[in-house]
């Protein structure tokens, strides 16, 4: 583990001569140039992680051959583009957990294809990357142990898929800063170990469906800065959650979201 440190330099294609290794962490460093391709050599690698970095290029297509990898995070990388890995060759399709790349480049505007083949999958961060286009419904719906779902800060538009109800294990769901319209699907309350829902800065509209009041583990809600929402949250604050944060905008509306527990952000 050689994470948070000052190394600056590249990786060296040494490193996969390391054939015993599991971990390799250089998360948050200075490193600079391509990632090497003998990183595919390295088999029994479980861990990969160099978000963080200045890394430039594209990820080498032979990482595909990691069949044991369960984490691969390369997030933060502003300058690192994701490869196009083919669905039907990659070797970490059952084993991978963690999927982070937000901040890495794309060079097309559609989340690749190989992401809904990780059917074990269960937390995916993909935000700040230039996405365009539908929220993506019945693809995260055919990954059923999604814990974690990050697609904030890009511009998907189109309304807000009814499939979400279908990750019922989701605890952490991030769709801030799109440009999604539409209303809240009742579906929604179907995610009764969600703790974090951020749906804030979209254009959502409409009536909050009631729903929502089952989610009694949720410990933080932001709905703020959206077009046109309205409707009551008070049965949220009857779960009394310790260090629970509900977040709303101030109304212009005549029909407000009501709220006694709710904070009201500008």
């Amino acid at each position: 583990d050689f994470s948070n440190n000052f190394i600056d330099g590249s990786i060296p294609s040494q490193i996969g001569e390391l054939e015993s290794l599991e971990i390799l962490n250089l998360e948050s460093n200075r490193l600079s140039g391509t990632l090497p391709s003998e990183i595919g050599n390295l088999n029994n690698l479980v861990f990969f992680r160099v978000a963080h970095n200045k890394l430039t290029g594209t990820i080498p297509s032979q990482l595909a051959s990691l069949q044991n990898l369960e984490v691969f995070d390369t997030s933060h990388n502003t300058n690192l583009a994701i490869f196009e890995f083919d669905p039907e060759t990659i070797e970490f399709k059952k084993s991978l957990v963690e999927l982070h790349l937000s901040a890495n480049l794309i060079t097309r505007s559609a989340i690749p294809s190989f992401i809904w083949s990780l059917q074990n999958l269960k937390r995916l961060r993909l935000g700040t990357m230039g996405f365009e286009g539908q929220m993506p419904g019945e693809e995260l719906g055919n990954l059923p142990k999604l814990e974690m779902v990050e697609l904030s800060s890009n511009s998907f538009d189109g309304t807000l898929p009814t499939q979400i109800g279908l990750m019922t294990r989701l605890a952490f769901l991030s769709f801030h800063s799109n440009y999604i319209e539409g209303t809240i699907p009742s579906t929604i309350g179907l995610l009764t170990d969600l703790k974090v829902l951020d749906l804030s800065h979209n254009r959502l509209t409409g009536a909050l469906p009631n729903e929502i009041g089952r989610l009694s583990a949720l410990t933080l809600l932001e709905l703020q800065k959206n077009a046109n929402l309205h409707g009551n949250l008070d049965k949220l604050c009857q779960f009394n959650i310790p260090f629970s944060f509900y977040r709303i905008s101030p109304s212009k509306s005549t029909n407000p979201i009501t709220c006694y527990c709710c904070l009201v952000a500008s």
